[in-house]
C-alpha cells in the first residue's frame, strides 16, 4: 500500500495504516474489526473531522520518509502521537487505510488505552461516568489543533488554515458559538451518539 501510494505521488506525506482484530487475554476473537467495535468509519476522514476525534491506531502505522521529514520532533503536548502524525498528514499529504486487520489488539484489562465497545446502554454510561475526563478530552484536542497551528499555520492552504483557526478559538466560545461552529466546519465525531455527547459535553 505505501509503494502504491508513493509511486503515485512521489513527493508527498503518506501514512499508512489498517485495522485489526480484537481479541481478548488469550487471544480469543472479541470482534474480527477494530474498527467496527469502535464505531470508527474510516470513509468519514476529514480534517475536521480528525481535529476532534483520532481514527489511526498508531501500531498499525506506517510513515514515509517525507512525512517523518515533515512532523520533526512530536511535541510533548499533543494529545496522542498516532493522532498528531494523522493530523499533519492530512495537513499536507495522503492517508491510506488498509480496511482489514494486520495484527491482534490484543485487551487484557491493564491496557494503557484499551478498545471498548462504542455503541449501545454501556457507552453512554462510560461516558456519564467519566465526564471530568471527556471534558479534559476535549481541552487536549484544542491544545494539540493550537500547537497545529503555531507550527505550520503559515505553511497551510487559506481553507485549511481557516479550518483550524475555527477550531482553535472553540474554547473561547459559547455554548452556542461551539454547535455553529461545529455544524459549519464538521466538527463532528464519527457516530450520532458522539454528536450529541459533543452537543452537551465539548
Amino acid at each position: 500500500a505505501m509503494q502504491k501510494a508513493e509511486q503515485n505521488n512521489p513527493d508527498t506525506p503518506i501514512l499508512v495504516h489498517s485495522d485489526l482484530r480484537v481479541v481478548d487475554e488469550n487471544l480469543d476473537t472479541v470482534c474480527e474489526s477494530f474498527f467496527d467495535f469502535q464505531q470508527i468509519f474510516q470513509n468519514k476522514v476529514t480534517l475536521p473531522r480528525l481535529l476532534v476525534q483520532n481514527y489511526v491506531t498508531g501500531c498499525t502505522m506506517m510513515i514515509n520518509r517525507k512525512l517523518k521529514t515533515l512532523c520533526g520532533s512530536i511535541p510533548e503536548e499533543c494529545a496522542m502521537h498516532d493522532w498528531w502524525l494523522a493530523l499533519v498528514c492530512s495537513l499536507f499529504g495522503e492517508i491510506v487505510c488498509i480496511d482489514e486487520p494486520t495484527m491482534l489488539y490484543r485487551q487484557h484489562g491493564g491496557n494503557q488505552v484499551g478498545a471498548k465497545a462504542a455503541k449501545g446502554v454501556g457507552f453512554i454510561k462510560r461516558k456519564l461516568a467519566t465526564i471530568n475526563r471527556v471534558r479534559e478530552n476535549y481541552n487536549a484536542t484544542y491544545i494539540q489543533a493550537k500547537i497545529l497551528y503555531e507550527r505550520y499555520g503559515e505553511r497551510l492552504s487559506t481553507g485549511k488554515r481557516e479550518i483550524l483557526e475555527a477550531y482553535c478559538s472553540m474554547p473561547q466560545k459559547t455554548k452556542l458559538q461551539k454547535i455553529r461552529l461545529l455544524r459549519k466546519y464538521d466538527f463532528r465525531k464519527g457516530t450520532r451518539l458522539r454528536v450529541f455527547g459533543q452537543y452537551f459535553l465539548m
